[in-house]
């Protein structure tokens, strides 16, 4: 199970510790199901309940929330394997759940003055600023800017395509103009040149300038580029929570919730400075027939 589980969790897109966690999840509510005499694959939403309230007195509010998104996507993993029909995870909620609000967050002006001042001198620091763009003007995160292709830019319309992952929906966001010319530069010049100094043909926008496959050290490099020239940005999620803080004051709820890519509404909100509420850290009852789980 775990093999071809984990396989579907990379094809939803995960980063590798969210498909780490999961598995944990996952393993634990297969150990706990086989304890109880019954299939994991086959528990009912009474059982179910019956797994959530057992973790209680060891868990906090915020692990069963973990485990209930883990267990969310087992169960979607087994819809779509034919296994089973249903998915008792979208029948619970856990009533009073609220998510953090956001840090403090860096204010609009700040962060046209990062991306302003962040270096731009040599091929791999021009590919990370046109990256720092899509954070700060399109507000995407890290998982959506290793997925994005070529073909995703739609430089004549002045939009780019950003494709679903396995936690946010697909969308079509406007380009700053500036944005049009730097990545029509990127995309004619220093995408070529990239590719022939790391020896690769890809056809993913952005990829990493050694052997590897993964984007880890170039998002690390963005991170410690952006906090020399701002010192205040704690790192690349930092950003993209003040880009939606930002949008939050002059949009409407729901555009914002179409340019961030949620799910939920819920997931939103939690960026507004008027919700700035901590998790709870107990577990109230669990509410049935709740209409659809918040993201997590």
């Amino acid at each position: 199970m775990n093999t071809a589980f984990e396989q579907y969790l990379h094809r939803q897109g995960f980063r590798l510790n969210t498909i780490r966690g999961y598995l944990r999840y996952t393993r634990a509510f297969c150990h706990w199901c086989k304890q109880q005499g019954t299939e994991a694959e086959k528990i009912d939403y009474a059982g179910l309940v019956a797994y959530i309230k057992a973790c209680r007195p060891t868990c906090t509010l915020h692990t069963i929330r973990g485990q209930l998104g883990g267990l969310r996507h087992y169960f979607n993993y087994l819809v779509a394997g034919g296994v089973r029909e249903d998915n008792p995870v979208a029948a619970l909620r856990l009533r009073g759940v609220t998510h953090p609000g956001p840090p403090d967050v860096l204010k609009w002006p700040e962060l046209e003055a990062l991306y302003q001042h962040y270096p731009a001198t040599g091929l791999t620091a021009k590919r990370n600023k046109v990256m720092l763009g899509l954070l700060i003007y399109q507000g995407l995160n890290t998982a959506e800017l290793a997925l994005l292709e070529t073909t995703d830019l739609r430089l004549a319309e002045g939009v780019v395509y950003v494709p679903a992952t396995g936690r946010s929906n697909s969308r079509i966001l406007r380009l700053e103009a500036h944005q049009v010319v730097q990545l029509q530069n990127y995309v004619l010049t220093l995408r070529p040149a990239l590719l022939a100094l790391a020896g690769k043909q890809v056809s993913r926008l952005f990829f990493s300038s050694g052997q590897g496959t993964l984007l880890h050290n170039t998002f690390h490099r963005l991170r410690t580029g952006i906090q020399r020239v701002c010192p205040a940005c704690k790192g690349l999620s930092h950003v993209r929570a003040s880009v939606l803080t930002h949008w939050l004051s002059c949009l409407p709820l729901r555009q914002v919730q179409y340019q961030a890519g949620h799910r939920y509404v819920s997931s939103t909100e939690r960026y507004s400075t008027d919700k700035l509420e901590g998790l709870q850290e107990q577990l109230d009852n669990l509410h049935p027939l709740a209409g659809s789980q918040e993201e997590t």
